[in-house]
C-alpha cells in the first residue's frame, strides 16, 4: 500500500500522456479528451443517425436493437440469431415487423432531440457492444478478429461521449470495455491466425494506448451513483488489463463483478462466463458446479462457448472421456475457423494421452 501511494501520481501522469490510437479501419478517429464535450458536428455520422432512428420508441426493445444489427451495424441475419441465442427465422421476422412499425410511425432520417436521445440511448449501447463482440469473436468464417468492426464500434462510442446529450458515465463504461479489449486484439492471433488463449497471450504486445483509454474511460464512469452492466463489464475487463501476467488476475474480484452483472442483466452468455470465473477463483470443482446450475438453460444447447467451457472444467477434473465428448458437441456447432482448429487439437491431446 506504501508502495502503491508514492507510485500513483507518477501512473497517472504517465496514464494520461499515452495517446489513445485510432484502429486499423480506414477511418480517423480522435482521441477522445480532444475537443468539445458539445460540438456541433459531432453527430453528423451517417451510421449514428441511423442508429437513433432505429431506436424508436415505436419499437419494441429487441425490435430496435435487431433492426439496428441489421441495417447499420453490418451484421447478417445469421450472426444475430447466434448473438441472441435464438434461431434465423425468429430473427428475420423481428426485422420485418420492426421496419413496418418504423414505416408507419413515419420515422424520418434525422437525430431525436436531446430530450429524446437519452430515452434511445440505451439501444444504441447494446447495438454497439454487440458488434464489438462480433469484431472481436466472430460467429462464423475463416477470421477469429473482425478489426473493422471492433474499429467502428468504438469510432462511434467515442463520439458518444463527445455529445452533452449521450457524455454520461455508462458511455464511459462502454468506451473503456471497447478500449480494454481492442489493446489485446493483436495478441489474440498468431501471425498465420491461430487462436491464442488469454492466458498465452504476449501482454507486452497489449497496446499501451488503448489500456490508458480505457482506464481514463473507467474513472469518467465513476460519476454518479448509477451501476449499469456497462460499468460491470468494464470492470471485468480491467481486472485483465492490470494483470501483469496470467497469475495475477483478480478472479474472485472477477466473479463478484459477474455476481453484480447476473442480478442487473442475467443472461445464459453471463451465466457461461460467471462458471468460468468461478473456476478460475475457486478451483475445478466450483466451476463444474456452477456450469450444472445452468445446463438445463435451453439456450446454451447451441452455444459452443458452454460446451468448451463444460470440456474444460471436465479435463481439469480428470474426466477425460466427458471432456471429449464436450469438445465434440462444441465442434458440431460450427464455430469460426480459428476456434474449430484450437478446439480439435485439444481433442486430439485429450484423446492422445
Amino acid at each position: 500500500d506504501a508502495r502503491l501511494r508514492a507510485l500513483a501520481p507518477h501512473a497517472a501522469a504517465v496514464l494520461h500522456a499515452l495517446p489513445e490510437p485510432p484502429l486499423a479501419s480506414g477511418a480517423e478517429v480522435a482521441d477522445p479528451a480532444s475537443g468539445s464535450p458539445d460540438e456541433p458536428a459531432v453527430f453528423l455520422d451517417d451510421q449514428l443517425r441511423m442508429m437513433f432512428m432505429c431506436a424508436h420508441p415505436s419499437l419494441s426493445p429487441d425490435g430496435r436493437v435487431t433492426l439496428t444489427l441489421r441495417t447499420v451495424g453490418g451484421l447478417g441475419v445469421n450472426e444475430i440469431a447466434r448473438a441472441f441465442l435464438t434461431d434465423r427465422a425468429a430473427v428475420a421476422q423481428r426485422i420485418v415487423r420492426a421496419k413496418q412499425r418504423l414505416k408507419e410511425s413515419g420515422a424520418r432520417l434525422e437525430m431525436p432531440d436531446e430530450a429524446d436521445l437519452a430515452s434511445r440511448l440505451e439501444a444504441v449501447l447494446e447495438v454497439l457492444s454487440l458488434v464489438f463482440n462480433e469484431g472481436h469473436l466472430a460467429h462464423g468464417g475463416e477470421a477469429l478478429v473482425r478489426a473493422s468492426l471492433c474499429a467502428d464500434a468504438l469510432r462511434l462510442a467515442r463520439l458518444l461521449v463527445k455529445h452533452r446529450a449521450t457524455a454520461r458515465p455508462e458511455v464511459h463504461a462502454l468506451c473503456a470495455t471497447f478500449c480494454f479489449a481492442a489493446a489485446r486484439l493483436p495478441a489474440r492471433v498468431t501471425t498465420t491466425g491461430e487462436l491464442v488463449t488469454l492466458e498465452e497471450q504476449d501482454r507486452s504486445s497489449w497496446h499501451p494506448g488503448l489500456l490508458a483509454g480505457g482506464f481514463r474511460h473507467l474513472a469518467e464512469a465513476a460519476d454518479g451513483s448509477n451501476l449499469t452492466r456497462y460499468h460491470l463489464q468494464a470492470e471485468i475487463e480491467s481486472c485483465h488489463a492490470a494483470a501483469g501476467h496470467a497469475s495475477a488476475t483478480d478472479w474472485p474480484r472477477i466473479v463478484r463483478a459477474y455476481d453484480a452483472l447476473s442480478r442487473i442483466a442475467p443472461s445464459p452468455v453471463v451465466a457461461v462466463n460467471r462458471a468460468v470465473a468461478v473456476g478460475r477463483a475457486r478451483g475445478a470443482h466450483e466451476g463444474w458446479r456452477a456450469l450444472e446450475q445452468i445446463a438445463n438453460n435451453k439456450a446454451l444447447a447451441g452455444y459452443y462457448p458452454y460446451h468448451a467451457a463444460r470440456a474444460d472444467a471436465l479435463r481439469r477434473l480428470g474426466r477425460a472421456s466427458e471432456a471429449a465428448d464436450a469438445l465434440r458437441r462444441a465442434l458440431s456447432l460450427d464455430p469460426v475457423e480459428p476456434v474449430r482448429r484450437f478446439l480439435a487439437l485439444s481433442l486430439v491431446g485429450i484423446e492422445g494421452a
